[in-house]
């Protein structure tokens, strides 16, 4: 039988490199596209003409590998529930305004 403590302290001790790579997050006001990576994943974000906020792909930078979404079926990260109404790729959505700052560093990237 697995020991759950262990398992538990080398899970944690694993994730540390992930918390303490250096995040970065752009936006590109004339293609509506948001990128958000951490030196090891890359996520990117675009909001179409239509006003609809879909994934556009999911990069592993170590490895190079990726997800894409697949030609005619939309995904989008947001996707939660208000009474009857479902907000997820099927829903449009305008941006009213946009603006930058700094995100803190984690004590370990300094």
């Amino acid at each position: 039988m697995p020991s759950y403590p262990i398992a538990i302290v080398v899970l944690v001790l694993s994730a540390i490199p992930a918390f303490c790579a250096q995040p970065q997050a752009s936006f590109d006001a004339a293609m509506r596209h948001w990128t958000l990576d951490n030196k090891w994943i890359r996520a990117e974000f675009d909001l179409t003409e239509e006003g609809y906020f879909r994934s556009a792909g999911l990069t592993d930078l170590k490895t190079g590998d990726q997800w894409l979404p697949q030609a005619g079926r939309p995904t989008s990260m947001v996707r939660f529930q208000v009474d009857d109404t479902w907000f997820d790729a099927q829903m449009p959505f305008e941006l009213v305004e946009h603006y930058t700052e700094a995100a803190p560093r984690p004590d370990c990237a300094r």
